[in-house]
């Protein structure tokens, strides 16, 4: 039994039991931070490379993202909605920020998506890429509801 414990240990941290800051029960990024491949459009984990990379585009003091969510745009294959919880804005219905980033593995671009990435983010509007990234496109929602649940 003695043996078994260190064995089970090192499996358990391969598996990634235990999660993350970034996520409610579950681990949001691998080991050497590669999201899993998504199938479909479902929601996906998020890198740890892009979670650092937004944040370290936040301009609200001490601001973090929580229970962070990707979800792959149906129309723009290569974009997918990133959505997440800065529990510094408050309760639960107005703290989800919602970004749009061109690849999850080394985004060249983030636009922020909605009002609340606009005002929090230093990343430029959606509205204004082409082509148009806001919550009215198909994708932005559904990341939203990956982190919200409805």
């Amino acid at each position: 039994m003695r043996r078994l414990l260190p064995l089970l240990a090192v499996l358990c941290l391969a598996a990634g039991c235990g999660g993350s800051r970034h996520s409610s029960g579950t681990t949001t990024a691998t080991t050497a931070g590669t999201a899993p491949a998504p199938r479909g459009n479902g929601c996906v984990a998020v890198p740890h490379s892009l979670l650092a990379k937004l944040e370290s585009g936040l301009v609200l003091e001490g601001a973090t993202l929580v229970h962070v969510r990707a979800y792959r745009s149906p129309d723009f294959p290569t974009y997918y909605f990133v959505s997440g919880r800065v529990p510094q804005l408050g309760g639960p219905k107005v703290n989800v920020v919602t970004f749009a980033v061109n690849g999850l593995q080394a985004p060249k671009e983030i636009a922020a998506v909605d009002t609340n990435a606009r005002q929090i983010s230093q990343f430029g509007p959606g509205k204004r890429h082409d082509p148009a990234l806001t919550l009215f496109t198909r994708g932005a929602k559904e990341s939203r509801a990956c982190v919200t649940g409805s």
